[in-house]
């Protein structure tokens, strides 16, 4: 027993002697508390890798905002377009005029906007069935809106 003593009292004694060397040093702190301290703050490395996951994030939801919103003006455009079409369509129809194959244009006003529309009046095998094509572009725009194609039929 008196072996268990003197080996319990000599890790005592090499711990007090280890304590008492680090307390000597001016701003020395005793290993145990340095390991808690390393593992309680973050890194510059940590720091900067978790800034550049959270930039590439905010740079994702910027560009499908961006995306976002050009997809809702067009479809905007591209609905208000395919009503224009189909109002000239039914405008045909109620005229109640049949014609062979011929062309016709005009402009329209819908949404507060200026409308370009042009018609396409084409033959059918069925004699009694004509084929009308309708573009629709903006006002001095090139590009085509909505493409509507509908059928008349001779009453």
């Amino acid at each position: 027993m008196t072996a268990k003593i003197s080996a319990q009292q000599g890790k005592q004694r090499v711990m007090a002697h280890r304590y008492a060397m680090t307390a000597r040093l001016p701003g020395s702190v005793p290993h145990s508390i340095r390991r808690i301290r390393r593992k309680s703050a973050f890194t510059l490395i940590e720091v900067m890798v978790a800034l550049l996951v959270i930039t590439l994030g905010m740079g994702a939801v910027i560009v499908t905002t961006g995306e976002s919103g050009w997809k809702s003006s067009h479809l905007r455009e591209s609905t208000i377009a395919s009503w224009v079409a189909y109002n000239e369509i039914a405008m045909f129809r109620a005229k109640r005029s049949w014609s062979d194959a011929a062309s016709r244009s005009g402009d329209a006003e819908m949404a507060n906007a200026e409308w370009e529309w042009s018609m396409k009046i084409s033959k059918t095998d069925d004699p009694s069935l004509r084929r009308v094509d309708v573009e629709v572009s903006l006002k001095g725009e090139t590009a085509v809106k909505a493409r509507v194609t509908g059928f008349i039929a001779r009453l």
